[in-house]
């Protein structure tokens, strides 16, 4: 939970996110958490000499890493994606001529 609200303030302070998105964060944080438990289990294979387990786990592994990849790419999260985001910018309305009148 720390982690979404920590990521989601961040992408909606750069103007990425909106709460259509929030599904997509939550995504985001399942498949890293998946990768991770994964990622221990085929260490702990890899450390016992399981063999059959070791494949499987590897298989399993790459998935939820696709996953993770392919949702934080969606997020902006990674180096390559930030480069190719255009973040909408404010715009200000053009200055009038009565601009100067106005007060406050």
């Amino acid at each position: 939970k720390a982690e979404f609200e920590e990521l989601a303030e961040k992408l909606v302070k750069i103007n990425i996110m909106t709460e259509l998105d929030v599904d997509l964060l939550a995504r985001y944080l399942l498949s890293k958490q998946a990768y991770l438990a994964l990622t221990n289990r085929y260490m702990k294979a890899l450390s016992t000499g399981s063999g059959g387990q070791v494949e499987k786990l590897s298989t399993m592994q790459d998935k939820a890493f696709k996953q993770c990849q392919s949702a934080a790419r969606e997020l902006g999260l990674t180096i390559s994606s930030r480069c190719k985001l255009v973040i909408p910018k404010k715009e200000e309305p053009p200055a009038s001529k009565w601009d100067r009148f106005k007060c406050g």
